[in-house]
């Protein structure tokens, strides 16, 4: 009678650590908890387990059990489905068969954040740069981030502006990185994009300069860069010789020689997404001198003859 006192005694002791012992999920003991959607291996126990005990986990739902059912811990695989509530039971059986009462927890899934920066783009140097592509879900807070020494403006929002520095010009591009931050307890996500500083073009049509009525001019002294070709233009009539070069030739009207003037103007087209760039000469006409000695005439041996009828025009002096 002793002996099975003694029994009922020691079963009593196991029994009540059964039904006194907690389910700690990812070390936190409250009987809810929050889960990242998709997470896994997530730890789920059963702490100071008793000497030879038994551990049968079940899952509701939502996700599965990895590895360790039969233990006093088990490593779970939660699913891509968010929501709940999923149910973690356990029940333990002691080394004498005594089955304790069920310990649960039940779980919540949350949406995993996400975030998308953009495809690479381009911009134009002396330009800002503004993101109008990027997309972010399920976070509590974003924010954008360059390898560069650029500025943002908004940067905490999906559609910031940057503008590039002076090194991230000279660089030729920088990487913007949009950061998400996760609702806890999912962790944040990133995503980059490569921003291209495309130089801006520059146009030089030279200095002004004359042409004499009736005559050609060629064009020196002119200059484009980080252009994907060149033009000319005129204010008059005229026409162009090697018009798509630096150095065309410009052939003036009629009309151009009567406005006494014509504009020049030079146009480098800019590399996308950058705009041209223009610059202006003026040609100025010189009318052509004329010159008229008068008609024939005779003079007596020994006499002066003094000449009349005679003219000059648009000269600098005659001789």
């Amino acid at each position: 009678m002793k002996k099975l006192n003694k029994l009922l005694k020691i079963t009593s002791i196991f029994i009540l650590l059964l039904l006194s012992n907690q389910l700690i999920a990812q070390t936190n003991t409250s009987a809810t908890q929050t889960v990242c959607v998709g997470s896994t291996g997530e730890p789920y126990l059963i702490p100071t387990p008793t000497t030879g005990s038994i551990f049968n986990w079940t899952i509701s739902s939502g996700g599965t059990i990895a590895s360790g059912n039969g233990t006093n811990q088990i490593a779970v695989d939660w699913g891509n489905t968010p929501g709940g509530p999923h149910t973690i039971t356990v029940t333990e059986t002691d080394a004498f068969g005594c089955i304790g009462a069920d310990v649960t927890v039940v779980v919540t899934l949350t949406d995993a954040a996400t975030a998308n920066a953009g495809s690479p783009d381009n911009v134009c140097a002396g330009n800002a740069y503004s993101v109008i592509s990027a997309i972010a879900t399920n976070y509590s807070v974003i924010s954008w981030t360059s390898t560069g020494t650029g500025t943002f403006a908004g940067g905490t929002t999906l559609t910031p502006t940057y503008t590039p520095s002076a090194a991230d010009i000279a660089a030729g591009n920088v990487t913007l990185t949009l950061t998400a931050l996760g609702n806890s307890p999912c962790s944040d996500a990133t995503s980059a994009m490569v921003l291209t500083i495309i130089p801006a073009p520059t146009a030089y049509a030279g200095i002004g300069d004359n042409v004499c009525e009736g005559s050609t001019y060629t064009l020196s002294g002119t200059s484009a860069t980080n252009n994907a070709s060149v033009s000319w233009a005129t204010t008059g009539t005229g026409t162009f010789s090697g018009g798509t070069t630096l150095t065309p030739t410009y052939t003036p009207s009629a009309a151009d020689i009567a406005a006494g003037n014509v504009t020049l103007t030079l146009t480098a087209l800019g590399n996308s997404p950058c705009s041209d760039a223009t610059s202006a000469m003026v040609l100025t006409i010189i009318p052509a001198p004329t010159a008229y000695a008068g008609i024939d005439d005779n003079v007596c041996e020994g006499s002066t003859y003094t000449l009349s009828g005679t003219s000059a025009t648009n000269n600098a002096s005659v001789r």
